[in-house]
């Protein structure tokens, strides 16, 4: 079974109000963000603590009430330091782009033809009203939403810029790579199977790996499996044993080793705090 995706599929919102809210906390079996990326625009708001994030291989430090907008197609991750924050995932739906039919600046990030480059946004009123809206959802909170998002464009806008660089060779290595260790994360798989199964030399890859995620791609292969090893105990009544094979370690011991390394706890007690 799949417990996370690089590339997500799934529905955020629903057909009428595509905009999906998420409050990440400690208790979260994803509070650490695994690199992943989607085709719908996110805003990441920081409540508490630090977010450490990595936007197509550049790094962003967001400190309570910083936030993040991350466009469509974007790689990205993130690792708290004690923080809190909240997601907001949501489409360029219908009424998004009859609202900039006419106004060529927004229209430009809605298609991406412009990409906004990823800042910190400090002490943003339009963030500062969607998430309250969000939390609260009293009547009319989704007008409050579209119409905060709506002035969080005409900002970026405004402030124009470059646009995020694509380094599109990398990226779509990267991206290449993810996808074997999503597919074959169960299995016993070496550098030597990413690379073969990726189509591209060892050397080619740990580079990209080293620039765009700090850890070799053994590491980012442990990294993730213990990731998911995570969401299994938070939503499985599996033992622990039978997690570490599920989730692509042959001793069990090893397993915890590198439980530990990662989430500071062994397993035992990560599924106590649950």
């Amino acid at each position: 079974m799949k417990y996370i995706e690089y590339k997500e599929n799934r529905q955020h919102g629903t057909p009428d109000f595509p905009y999906a809210y998420y409050h990440i906390t400690p208790m979260n079996p994803r509070y650490n963000m695994v690199l992943h990326w989607h085709t719908q625009y996110e805003i990441i708001y920081v409540t508490r603590g630090q977010l450490n994030m990595m936007i197509n291989g550049a790094e962003y430090a967001a400190k309570s009430g910083d936030a993040l907008f991350v466009g469509s197609g974007l790689m990205h991750g993130g690792t708290p330091e004690d923080a809190e924050y909240e997601c907001l995932v949501f489409d360029a739906d219908e009424y998004l782009r009859r609202c900039i039919m006419l106004e060529e600046e927004t229209a430009a990030i809605i298609s991406n033809v412009f990409v906004p480059s990823p800042t910190v946004i400090s002490g943003c009123p339009a963030v500062e009203r969607i998430f309250s809206a969000l939390r609260g959802r009293r009547k009319g909170y989704r007008l409050i939403v579209r119409g905060g998002i709506l002035e969080l464009f005409g900002e970026m806008a405004f402030s124009g810029g470059e646009g995020v660089p694509k380094g599109k060779r990398r990226l779509a290595a990267l991206k290449n790579a993810l996808g074997v260790i999503e597919k074959h994360y169960q299995e016993q798989i070496s550098l030597d199977d990413i690379a073969g199964y990726g189509g591209m030399n060892k050397g080619y890859l740990c580079r990209v790996f080293r620039e765009m995620t700090h850890k070799t791609p053994v590491e980012y292969l442990n990294y993730y499996r213990i990731e998911c090893a995570c969401e299994q105990i938070a939503s499985t009544d599996y033992s622990f044993t039978e997690i570490a094979i599920g989730c692509g370690f042959c001793d069990p011991s090893y397993f915890i080793k590198v439980f530990k390394k990662y989430k500071g706890v062994t397993p035992s007690e990560y599924a106590k705090n649950r």
